[in-house]
């Protein structure tokens, strides 16, 4: 039985090609994919290409155009057996962890790929990033799919979505997984890690998308030599950028409420016990809100549900 596979093309170095009258770099038409690569065809699958509206420079990426690529896989979800998702190096860990996420109850799998050099160039490494990706979103035992989770293919290896981090900016080589073994090496054939792969939700429901809640999130790096100033400096910026994407008919925070950035900027340290540590923690756990009534996150554990047994 062939297997029908969408590729999603959102932008990235994979998808150009050189112009011959300018000689500047232009998007690929994925359109003409099996003439392009007339290999594909030997591949047990059914190949359709939707190209998102907007690429994107992968540096660029924001959490609106991870919503849209999960709509469109929400969208086709039912058309397709697999699906593979064309993305810049930059930025394909965050997009391919957020998926992972944000696609609940997923079954099937959703492939990130991409190259180092540019598809149009004579000797890029994104035709076999993509023909293996290909099969491998197609790939099925019994009629069910071999990865049916978010992984992320390069340089013949395959990772899960959410545990990879590009290293590489010139090698070809350019991705890790420092916390998860891998979930298959590719030689002349495809060895599968099946003790590592998610397993599919014994119960088959329908696919949601858990929307992000908020994008007022950082990510601070404590380094020897770190001042107050930058620290009190990067919080501030956290709460201005919550309070401006704050959604409508949310109620202010109150003062002494038990946020990270109260906490942090209010306190040198959690151990600390100078006079002015001690009063924020005091009117820390004086005004705690009751946790009953705060909002619980919508987003299920993907990595320890992932974990094999």
């Amino acid at each position: 039985m062939r297997s029908s596979i969408l590729i999603i093309y959102t932008g990235g170095t994979i998808g150009m090609q050189t112009d011959a009258a300018t000689g500047a770099l232009v998007p690929f038409d994925f359109g003409g994919i099996y003439d392009e690569f007339p290999s594909l065809r030997r591949l047990n699958v059914d190949i359709e290409v939707h190209t998102m509206p907007k690429l994107i420079d992968s540096s660029n990426v924001r959490p609106e155009d991870w919503s849209d690529m999960a709509d469109v896989i929400r969208d086709n979800y039912d058309r397709y057996d697999g699906f593979v998702i064309l993305h810049g190096t930059d930025t394909m860990s965050y997009s391919a962890s957020a998926l992972s996420f944000m696609l609940e109850n997923l079954a099937k799998p959703v492939v990130f790929t991409g190259s180092q050099i540019p598809i149009g160039v004579l000797r890029t490494d994104g035709r076999e990033n993509l023909i293996t990706a290909i099969e491998i979103a197609g790939a099925r035992i019994d009629g069910r799919p071999v990865v049916p989770e978010v992984s992320l293919l390069f340089q013949n290896r395959l990772y899960r979505g959410n545990r990879t981090h590009k290293c590489s900016a010139g090698e070809l080589d350019a991705f890790r997984s420092y916390n998860y073994p891998l979930l298959a090496e590719v030689g002349v054939k495809i060895a599968y890690n099946f003790g590592a792969i998610a397993p599919a939700p014994p119960v088959v429901e329908p696919l949601r998308v858990a929307r992000m809640a908020a994008d007022g999130v950082a990510i601070v790096k404590l380094f020897p030599g770190i001042s107050e100033q930058m620290l009190r400096a990067m919080l501030s910026a956290c709460r201005a950028s919550s309070s401006k994407h704050t959604a409508p008919g949310t109620p202010p925070r109150t003062t002494g409420s038990c946020s990270s950035c109260d906490r942090l900027s209010n306190a040198e340290s959690p151990y600390s016990t100078s006079p002015s540590a001690t009063a924020a923690r005091s009117r820390c756990s004086s005004t705690k809100p009751d946790s009953s009534s705060a909002p619980q996150a919508s987003f299920r554990d993907t990595t320890s549900r992932q974990r094999p047994p």
